[in-house]
Order: C-alpha cells, then sequence, then structure tokens
C-alpha cells in the first residue's frame, strides 16, 4: 500500500504567524510517513526554499515558481464590489482563493502525471498543508481540524474530512483523502472555480441571497459544490480530530 501526500501554497502560514512549516513536518512525519510509505508532490510560492523543501520531502515533483498576481481577474469580472468584499467579510483577500486552488490544483496536477508516467494509482492520496497540525491552533477551540486523522484501513471508495460543526457550510479545508479516482478530480478544481463557480451570473454566484453573495469565495462552499458537481459529496464521510 503507498499514498500520495498533496503539499501546495506558502511553508509557513501568511494569517497565522505561530503556524511553522517545520513544525507541520514534524506532524506529517508522525501521523502520516509513520504510517504509510509516502511519494510528496509539492507546488510552492517560494522559489528561495525550493532546496529547504526538498531536503524535508525529497518530493517526487516539485513546481516552484513566484506568486501570481491574480487580482486583475477579479477586477475584470467586476468582482471588488461591496457585496463580494471577502476581506471585510471573511477577513481574507478574495484573491488569495484564486492563488490557493492553483497551487492545489497544480499540486493534483503533478500526481496524476506520476500516476499515467508508471501507469499505477496510488492507494490513497492526501490533501494536507505544509504547516499541517499547527494552524488556528490558538483560536480552534472545539474541533482541532488542523490535526489530521488518517488511518490507511479505511474504505477509500469514501473520502475523508475533518469532522467539524460547519458542515452546513461544505468540508473543512485543511486535510481530506480517499483513493486516487476520486481525489485526481481537484486536479480540476481552480479551472471548475475559474469557468463556473467565481464569476456574476454563475448558478453558484446566484445561490446566494444578497447579502450572502461574498459566500462565492468561502472556500468551504466552493468545496463543497465541487464534491457536489463531481458526485463526491455522498462519498464524503468526518472523522474527529484531536489536539497533539
Amino acid at each position: 500500500m503507498k499514498a500520495a501526500l498533496v503539499l501546495g501554497g506558502y511553508f509557513d502560514s501568511t494569517k497565522d504567524t505561530s503556524s511553522k512549516g517545520f513544525d507541520g513536518f514534524q506532524h506529517i512525519k508522525k501521523n502520516i510517513f509513520e504510517k504509510i510509505e509516502t511519494d510528496v508532490f509539492i507546488h510552492s510560492w517560494q522559489p528561495e526554499i525550493k532546496n529547504t523543501l526538498v531536503d524535508l520531502y525529497n518530493p517526487k515533483s516539485i513546481i516552484s515558481e513566484t506568486q501570481i498576481d491574480f487580482r486583475p481577474i477579479l477586477s475584470e469580472r467586476n468582482l471588488y464590489q461591496k457585496n463580494l468584499n471577502f476581506f471585510d467579510n471573511m477577513g481574507r483577500l478574495s484573491s488569495d482563493k484564486f492563488s490557493q486552488f492553483y497551487s492545489l490544483s497544480k499540486a493534483f496536477e503533478l500526481v496524476v502525471n506520476y500516476e499515467k508516467k508508471v501507469e499505477k494509482d496510488y492507494d490513497i492520496v492526501i490533501k494536507g498543508r505544509f504547516d499541517l497540525g499547527r494552524i488556528n491552533r490558538n483560536t480552534s477551540i472545539e474541533f482541532p481540524v488542523q490535526s489530521i486523522n488518517f488511518d490507511k484501513d479505511l474504505d477509500m471508495s469514501k473520502i475523508y474530512f475533518a469532522y467539524w460543526n460547519q458542515l452546513e457550510y461544505g468540508p473543512a479545508d485543511m486535510w481530506w483523502y480517499s483513493n486516487s479516482k476520486n481525489m485526481r478530480k481537484f486536479a480540476n478544481l481552480y479551472n471548475k472555480s475559474l469557468n463556473d463557480y467565481w464569476h456574476i451570473g454563475s448558478n453558484f454566484y446566484n445561490s446566494f441571497s444578497d447579502d450572502q453573495k461574498f459566500q462565492i469565495f468561502n472556500i468551504h462552499c466552493v468545496l463543497k459544490q465541487f464534491l457536489i458537481d463531481n458526485d463526491l459529496w455522498e462519498k464524503s464521510s468526518y472523522l474527529k480530530t484531536i489536539w497533539e
């Protein structure tokens, strides 16, 4: 049995200064690497630390590029309207969502391409983050969703997320895992969001009331819609997590 771990974005959290990638590596080592043989696939926005990432993770494949400016897309689509101001409503810049999904999709593409090359699928594919187990530890009181509950013996026809109290919006986005057939669909997460969700007049946009339009950039809502559109929502299962 073998797993692939997908990592994308920034090594340290850009919003939680206490959440560090080196600490995340220790969490990943304990909760994933020590449980199953794992290959790592990385997309990073920090070319200056590429050697560090290679030394830590010895990835099968890595893309390391400078941060793309996604703000022109929001401007072209008139997504800077007051009722879409995600920064005011949710505490994050809307362009961050484009960056997050782009990086994640690119990392998933690396897995897909590698599987095609070797003509063999991974038994399990895990979406993680560099600071797994650390992010938002000072604010996540009841549901430690950043701490992965990984069990290689579960039924991988299902897709596993952390249990929390906001499932009406969508799943927690710190980690999830399933078989390769289910997980390879996330290579299309950015393009699907760009083309079908993140523009005025989309069915996704119209599903929210006027005072909730900013939710089109709520990652949990977007993930839920993506799961529904890819026949994964009914396969979703939620695991309790614990503090370490």
